[in-house]
């Protein structure tokens, strides 16, 4: 992949977002500035992930960087950039350099009640959902390409003593792709919400409204909400909440403005210890039945997790980037620049940055997704099983697309700085034209080199079945990784 000129002055522009962070959080505290460069090598005997004709190929992979961190006084700023360069032995003309950015910044400019919000990012996104994919964005697959976003989100909060608080948002929204299907979406949001204060510590009751706009190369979308809630806390571990509101949404197709009407959810939550948590909601929303649940549970050996959630998401929410971590041998993939949750992550090892395979779409879309995990840790092993299950209802182009996987991994602790993981991964992708089914193998060896030094040796096979975008298709590859801090 060859980054062009016009690609590198677009990334440019995100970076130098960095020149209006840096001043506004001078009062952030300690400033704390660490290099950082990661090298691998990788051989893969089908680095194009081909069907009928597979290349094997070394893979070189040099990414300089550095995190940048502010914390304290009134403000916080964390910025995450590289700079990676793939180098190719099959074809030089596959050679190329991908931007990495993850920039957050918060800064309160009148005490605790003025406060300032940005961000920046820059990463990689698949192009299909069905296409081929792999597992990191090394494969010359042509079904990726770099994704930009930056928001900047000012915001006004006022205490009416202990009987309410007032909170005004208001978010301004740029995103931007290098595939022609994304680009150049802009978008503002405006949320009012006034909650109750400790004065109503039984009946707590909430009022809120959101005004949302979104205009990109192939529709322009608005959609609106206003609801209430209200509150009782039968003690301190049992709740129960009622909302109700109305979803107004207008845009350039039926689908999208059918997600509109009167909306109700009753919730239930329920804390019977620090290691027990269920939150339960049912109720009507975007025109059919609408249900949530989260519940995690942790004993001396075990933790489980299993999470339902729908949302709407507009363009902006798709291309923020995901970091993906080894966790007890499954991967995890987190919003960049962010970490693992420890409880369910308890040491998390970063493999790749900012890559996600989820499809780009220009598109509101409504997302219901299952998320499951439990772990059983015994000696020295830890054994996990995990299981994804979404589908995304695009509003606009009245399609959808379905995707799952099921996961389970054995974890080793062979010392004190040594860990082995075996996993084995299935998934499945189905949009309405075409579908694929693909299953990954792998093991992986990790180690403390120094503490600031950490190692890795990944052996990884790859395996589509089918696909009707891409055809079935295998890949093998050996690779080790050093990742260094200064």
């Amino acid at each position: 992949m060859v980054v062009m000129a016009s690609t590198a002055n677009r990334s440019s522009r995100y970076i130098f977002l960095l020149a209006f962070l840096l001043p506004t959080t001078g009062n952030a505290g300690d400033w704390k500035f660490t290099p950082t460069i990661s090298v691998s090598e990788r051989y893969s005997d089908n680095v194009s992930l081909s069907t009928n004709n597979p290349e094997s190929s070394f893979l070189t992979e040099i990414t300089p960087g550095f995190n940048l961190r502010s914390q304290g006084g009134k403000g916080s700023l964390s910025v995450d950039y590289g700079l990676q360069a793939l180098l190719y032995t099959h074809d030089s003309g596959a050679n190329g350099f991908n931007n990495r950015l993850a920039a957050k910044m918060h800064t309160e400019l009148l005490d605790d009640s003025f406060l300032l919000d940005a961000s920046a990012n820059i990463s990689q996104q698949s192009t299909s959902l069905t296409g081929a994919t792999g597992t990191e964005n090394y494969n010359t697959t042509g079904n990726r390409s770099e994704t930009r976003s930056a928001s900047l989100t000012p915001s006004w909060r006022t205490r009416f003593g202990n009987t309410a608080q007032f909170e005004t948002r208001w978010q301004l929204t740029y995103t931007d792709s290098d595939n022609g299907t994304l680009s150049g979406t802009t978008g503002n949001s405006l949320s009012l919400s006034l909650n109750s204060g400790s004065a109503f510590n039984r009946i707590p009751w909430g009022l809120s409204y959101r005004l949302q706009n979104s205009d990109g190369n192939a529709s322009a979308d608005r959609n609106s909400s206003l609801s209430g809630s209200l509150g009782y806390i039968f003690s301190p571990k049992t709740r129960l909440t009622l909302s109700l509101g109305k979803d107004s949404n207008n845009g350039t197709t039926s689908g999208f403005n059918n997600a509109s009407g009167i909306f109700w959810n009753l919730g239930f939550s329920w804390v019977p210890s620090t290691r027990t948590n269920l939150e339960v909601t049912t109720g009507h929303r975007y025109s059919g039945n609408s249900y949530g649940l989260n519940f995690t549970h942790r004993t001396r050996k075990t933790t489980w997790s299993l999470k339902y959630s729908e949302d709407i998401t507009q363009t902006f929410g798709q291309v923020n980037g995901e970091d993906t971590y080894l966790c007890q041998g499954l991967q995890m993939k987190v919003p960049a620049g962010t970490s693992p949750d420890p409880a369910l992550c308890p040491a998390p090892f970063l493999i790749n940055r900012f890559y996600s395979a989820t499809q780009l779409v220009n598109d509101t879309t409504l997302n219901k997704a299952w998320v499951g995990s439990a772990t059983y840790q015994t000696g020295k092993s830890t054994y996990s099983l995990s299981l994804n299950k979404s589908r995304r209802e695009l509003l606009t182009s009245g399609t959808r697309d379905d995707s799952s996987s099921l996961g389970g991994s054995w974890t080793l602790q062979l010392g004190p700085r040594m860990t082995s993981s075996l996993s084995l991964t299935a998934s499945h992708a189905e949009t309405t034209v075409s579908q694929s089914d693909d299953w990954t193998l792998a093991w992986v060896l990790s180690r403390q080199l120094s503490r600031q030094t950490t190692g890795s040796l990944d052996v990884r096979r790859v395996e589509r079945d089918s696909g009707s975008t891409s055809g079935a298709y295998k890949e093998n590859s050996v690779s080790a990784r050093v990742n260094m801090s200064f």
